[in-house]
């Protein structure tokens, strides 16, 4: 090699082509299906929220006063009432009047209340007396307000018996011995009393 001459550079490295770029389309589609998830999540939510919020029971949206109740199932504390003939044989509740809010009761410790939300932040209350004439026997386990009562026939299957009805509101209409019924306490003789309309009804253990 003569001098002043730099021996003969390597050969270069071989020159590899730049990798592909990955196709999108799998992104892309994992992409949408996240979206599909997402808005159907939203969707199936929002459907759900919305049952919640308007989900008063029709036959109590519709109720007014005057009209006649009954329990639709057999749960002692139903919240499903259907409305009824006021003569029919099952007819135990009738509609005294309604409040705006689904908070705060009936203003009595004798009425079956039925509280009802029509939206998120509304609702209202329904508020029941028994409807009842002297002689009419009731089925009853749980007390006034969220235990429900069903008319039927006297006998082993009553647990008390309307014996007098009152034209006012006095917790001694029916006498000294007389209780309000209270939690799962309905034997003996009991007082069932209303505001609104005014009346006393005085039951004994059937």
């Amino acid at each position: 090699m003569p001098p002043g001459h730099y021996g003969q550079q390597p050969p270069p490295y071989p020159q590899y082509p730049p990798p592909r770029r990955r196709s999108g389309t799998a992104g892309k589609t994992f992409g949408c299906l996240i979206v599909v998830l997402l808005i159907g999540g939203g969707i199936v939510f929002g459907i759900g929220t919305a049952a919640g919020w308007f989900s008063a029971d029709d036959a109590a949206s519709n109720s007014q006063a005057g009209d006649c109740m009954k329990a639709a199932d057999n749960d002692a504390k139903s919240t499903k009432f259907s409305i009824v003939d006021c003569a029919a044989p099952d007819a135990a509740y009738k509609v005294a009047f309604k409040t705006d809010s689904r908070y705060g009761g009936c203003g009595g410790t004798s009425y079956m209340a039925d509280s009802e939300k029509t939206s998120r932040r509304s609702g209202f209350t329904l508020c029941m007396t028994l409807n009842a004439k002297v002689g009419d026997c009731f089925n009853q386990t749980v007390g006034p307000p969220t235990g429900t009562a069903r008319k039927v026939a006297c006998g082993s299957g009553a647990t008390y018996k309307v014996v007098k009805i009152v034209d006012k509101d006095d917790l001694y209409a029916c006498g000294s011995d007389y209780k309000r019924p209270s939690g799962s306490s309905l034997t003996g003789k009991l007082i069932f009393s209303y505001p609104k309309p005014a009346m006393s009804i005085c039951t004994n253990g059937a």
